[in-house]
């Protein structure tokens, strides 16, 4: 009987890795489709990786510290439809150090943890028979024990991902209307209050939902403004094209286009087409401008905002376009400023408020049974009447459970347990403070430092986050980086900035600035400071 032939997901920052594990599998008997192996220089790699795909007997998916790309969402949506047609196809997640887990794969019952350096010979023997579709056998049981340790079910501060979509409840009725809003309007705006979940409605909510249309293919790109749009809209774009581009031509690129965008030499649903090329069969793309409250809070060149609106309702006329934006609810009164957009606001809007009881109840209980978490029932009923229908507190229970979950060891949530994190109202400044403590003197300095270039201060709104890149940052402010952005800890969110290579910085929700005491009191005694940096980097531009 031939060994079945395993295909090898990975996202391109994860190639060396990925290469090793293919290396390691290989050394296993195991034959293995590695992309950099099989794909004939000139042959469509796009038709090659499809048929791959379709006669695999086995998928194995690589999560880094940048979780899922673009294209291993895709080969990740083909694996799990094989496997709800009825195939037997073993899939077996491999998760890197500072992973944060899928959850919509916590159901599979056997993940490999592995290091960079592919070392774990034990591990690589687990892996191998989870691929083989043989069962671990009772001296592997503890790395198949290990490898699922850590995988909470709470996101805690951060977004829902669409690889998280089968543990987003709550919110159907709200992705089914904005579902059907897309149907008759080529632009939405999904407008809340910060904190209501507009990211993870669209993100886990509607993005799955468009990937399982039976009459539509769906691309999605997504993007968050930051303090030039039109040029995170041109990184976004040169990231779906995977050209193999150096660092220097990349930037350049993406300074070239981000160019020509404002100045109208070059049509947004040009560059849509030339995405849309890059996978053939798709039909439709999803343009997702995440927080776009940064267009009005971050940007301060006015003609670039506004060429920024017209570029993506340019880009919305293409029958093959859809734009769907997130807005806080504080900055709608810059949308309707935009006499181009006015007319059109009424009927392409969806308001997200606040969950509903039972709505709340769901999202506590349903992901803790689906990972045999038991939940006492008083605890529940008190966690929905402290959330209560205050818009933005959402981030508050969330992050409650998390802190719970990895109190409890994931196995009961009681009231001892709740008030052991600091309940709702203290959680997020109880794990803060725990967190800051930790730091050494040089340390707390340089967090200082660094949560002043993370906040923007509000001017008749709320206070926003404010990205922050770290190029050759000093080694007190990277250890206070790593810390803070750990999994037991997520106060901060790390990324790369593809233009420049460097580290970008962003603080893991709005929630955070109000609640931990000591980021408040901060920001209230360097307000008058933070506001004229702002004016003053508005008039050097």
């Amino acid at each position: 009987m031939a060994q079945p032939e395993v295909f090898l997901s990975y996202r391109s920052s994860d190639r060396v890795v990925a290469e090793r594990i293919a290396q390691a599998l290989r050394g296993k008997g195991l034959r293995v489709f590695f992309d950099q192996w099989w794909l004939t220089p000139g042959r469509d790699w796009r038709a090659a990786l499809e048929q791959a795909m379709a006669r695999c007997s086995a998928f194995a998916v690589l999560i880094g510290p940048r979780g899922l790309g673009p294209w291993q969402q895709r080969e990740v949506s083909l694996a799990l439809l094989r496997v709800d047609r009825g195939e037997a196809l073993p899939i077996v997640p491999i998760r890197l150090p500072n992973a944060d887990a899928p959850l919509s794969l916590l159901d599979l019952q056997q993940w490999v943890s592995l290091d960079e350096a592919v070392s774990d010979e034990r591990a690589l023997e687990l892996l191998a028979r989870g691929l083989r579709g043989e069962p671990p056998g009772p001296e592997l049981d503890a790395e198949l024990r290990e490898g699922r340790a850590g995988l909470c079910p709470f996101r805690g501060l951060l977004a829902f991902r669409e690889e998280d979509a089968a543990f987003f409840v709550g919110r159907e009725e709200a992705t089914a209307q904005l579902r059907r809003k897309l149907e008759v309007q080529s632009f939405v705006a999904v407008v809340g209050a910060s904190g209501t979940g507009k990211s993870s409605l669209v993100h886990a909510g509607l993005v799955p939902a468009l990937r399982r249309d039976p009459k539509l293919i769906w691309d999605v790109i997504a993007l968050v403004p930051d303090k030039r749009p039109l040029h995170s809209l041109a990184a976004a774009l040169l990231d779906r094209l995977r050209a193999q581009w150096q660092r220097d031509e990349l930037r350049d690129r993406i300074e070239d286009w981000g160019g020509k965008l404002l100045r109208g030499e070059i049509p947004l649903a040009e560059l849509c087409g030339d995405a849309l090329r890059e996978q053939p069969g798709t039909e439709r793309l999803l343009l997702f401008v995440d927080q776009f409250e940064e267009t009005f809070a971050l940007c301060q060149d006015q003609a670039m905002r506004e060429r920024f609106l017209a570029v993506l309702l340019e880009a919305a006329q293409d029958p093959r376009v859809r734009v769907v934006l997130t807005l806080r609810a504080d900055f709608y009164g810059h949308l309707q400023a935009y006499r181009p957009l006015t007319a059109r606001l009424d009927d392409c809007v969806v308001n997200v408020g606040p969950l509903d009881a039972d709505e709340l109840e769901r999202v506590i209980v349903e992901p803790a049974r689906k990972v045999g978490l038991e939940v006492e029932d008083a605890l529940v009923a008190a966690l929905v009447k402290g959330v209560g229908e205050e818009p933005g507190r959402l981030p508050l229970l969330q992050f409650v459970l998390e802190q719970m979950w990895r109190e409890s060891g994931g196995r009961r949530f009681d009231h001892a347990t709740y008030d052991a994190v600091g309940g709702l109202e203290k959680a997020i400044a109880h794990r803060a403070e725990q967190v800051f403590a930790e730091l050494s003197e040089s340390q707390k300095q340089a967090a200082t430092t660094l949560f002043l270039r993370l906040v923007q201060v509000g001017e008749g709104t709320r206070d926003t986050r404010e990205r922050a890149l770290l190029a050759g940052a000093d080694p007190a402010l990277r250890s206070v980086v790593e810390r803070l952005a750990r999994g037991d800890a997520r106060l901060l969110v790390t990324s790369r900035d593809e233009g420049s290579g460097a580290d970008a910085i962003e603080i893991s929700h709005e929630a955070l600035i109000p609640s931990w005491t000591w980021l408040r009191e901060l920001v209230q005694q360097n307000r008058q400071f933070l506001a004229w940096r702002k004016h003053t980097r508005a008039a050097v531009r």
